[in-house]
């Protein structure tokens, strides 16, 4: 018996590793940032990929913005000094404009250059990014080169710990 118990807790172990490195995912596959248009929240502009700062960590963040997960992670993020000097990060959602205009301004966005909130209307990067859980954290070092992938919340050491050879 507590050998069949080892046994199914190595297999599920061994699942959940496989569920965090896909190594069939498409950032695996190639590691550049894929190529993206969406729409910008605050002037319903599009953004492309050709208009990402240059020599700077990209983050994405996929979302939804009633997530109360999603939240904490945004919270979190604009009070990591690091991001807001050496990083751009792109928030994107698939939700209503609805609901992401009301994360925009309850959150007051405007006040974070360094953050772009965007409508993924044709759910690119949920298509490149395989969430299976939100929120995702996917970060680019500065040659945007795909460099870690995080779905479901993560703590600000974790992140930290990522951003730390960057």
């Amino acid at each position: 018996m507590k050998g069949i118990l080892i046994t199914i807790f190595f297999a599920l172990a061994m699942g959940s590793l496989q569920a965090q490195t896909d190594i069939n995912a498409p950032y695996w596959l190639n590691r550049n940032i894929p190529s993206f248009r969406v729409v910008a929240a605050a002037d319903s502009s599009f953004f492309e990929e050709s208009q990402l700062a240059k020599n700077k960590i990209i983050i994405f963040m996929l979302f939804n913005p009633e997530c109360e997960h999603c939240q904490r992670q945004f919270s979190m993020l604009v009070k990591i000094p690091k991001l807001q000097k050496e990083a751009q990060v792109i928030l994107a959602s698939t939700e209503t404009w609805e609901k992401i205009s009301a994360f925009y301004y309850k959150y007051k966005l405007q006040k974070y250059p360094f953050i772009r909130l965007c409508k993924d209307y044709k759910y690119t990067f949920g298509a490149h990014f395989q969430p299976k859980t939100v929120p995702v954290i996917a970060i680019y070092n500065k040659q945007q080169q795909f460099h870690f992938i995080k779905q479901g919340e993560i703590k600000r050491e974790e992140l930290e710990a990522a951003l730390k050879p960057l």
